[in-house]
């Protein structure tokens, strides 16, 4: 029975039927190979065989099935992922989330939106994650719920989605992800605002500029570049002389993309920062605004 196992990967291609006959061995482990082999196929022969097994008794099979259905872009796979997002074992439920996301198939969003409720984190995030790939609208309103899912992983990749579908929506909330008790999603909604491009942001971005956390104050440095509103030029200002080097570097980057005078002789006095970017972004920014005192 280990005849399988040993069989060289260079003759996989031209034995197709026999390695869907291993998918039906007694021997789990055998199966297990046959489906790894089965993943660099690319044959729509083996999307039917695939399908039956997300229902065989060995965990590592049905894991390996699902992860390989993803990969076949075959939408025949679609229904059977989705009953395999209630699959008793976790890490089964995982791939055929993130494998639904691979798929693009609008069937999936609803079920992708009852995964955001799973009681496994991990598949919380890949149903996030999957949902969007789909930008669809739907997804909006349970994604503002999964901001306030109790495992910060689950918080950011809902962030990083809706700034993805990028519906307004979507601002208010993630305005107040600003004040997140984790970091990391603090850091994420700083950025996803940007992203989206409503002013309504530009107030909290620049109290976010005085965030203990210097990445979050980077993103919101970064973010009030590409909202383009004058209320955050003296705030830029200020921010060129934060104590982090790399907040110092995207105030005077985004500065020049406010096209606002008032940052002329800031930005002149920038020119002397002891870290070079701060000086790189200083100098574009000043060229950008074609103020000629910055000669």
């Amino acid at each position: 029975r280990a005849e399988p196992v040993v069989r060289q990967a260079s003759t996989v291609a031209d034995d197709v039927d026999k390695w869907i006959q291993d998918l039906k061995d007694p021997i789990p482990a055998v199966r297990e190979v046959a489906l790894e082999a089965i993943i660099d196929l690319k044959d729509t022969r083996v999307v039917e065989p695939l399908i039956q097994a997300l229902k065989d008794e060995d965990m590592k099979v049905r894991r390996h099935a699902a992860t390989s259905l993803g990969q076949l872009n075959d939408t025949r796979a679609v229904g059977p992922l989705i009953q395999a997002l209630k699959d008793e074992n976790k890490w089964v439920r995982r791939h055929a989330a993130r494998s639904l996301g691979q798929l693009n198939d609008v069937r999936a969003v609803e079920p992708l939106i009852q995964a955001l409720k799973d009681q496994d984190m991990t598949v919380r995030v890949y149903a996030a994650r999957s949902l969007g790939q789909r930008n669809d609208i739907r997804a909006v309103e349970p994604l503002i719920q999964a901001l306030e899912d109790e495992d910060p992983s689950v918080r950011v990749m809902a962030t990083n989605v809706l700034g993805e579908i990028k519906d307004t929506r979507a601002v208010e909330p993630l305005i107040r992800a600003l004040e997140n008790e984790d970091p990391s999603v603090r850091v994420e909604a700083a950025n996803v605002l940007g992203e989206i491009k409503d002013t309504m942001a530009v107030e909290p971005l620049i109290r976010a500029l005085d965030d203990e956390d210097h990445s979050v104050r980077v993103e919101a440095a970064r973010s009030l570049g590409q909202l383009n509103d004058t209320r955050a030029v003296e705030p830029l200002i200020q921010a060129l002389d934060d104590e982090d080097m790399t907040v110092r570097a995207d105030a005077a980057r985004s500065l020049g993309q406010l096209n606002d005078t008032r940052a002329v002789e800031p930005l002149i006095q920038a020119l002397d920062d002891e870290y070079m970017w701060v000086r790189v972004y200083a100098a574009t920014s000043l060229g950008e605004l074609n103020d000629i005192r910055a000669v």
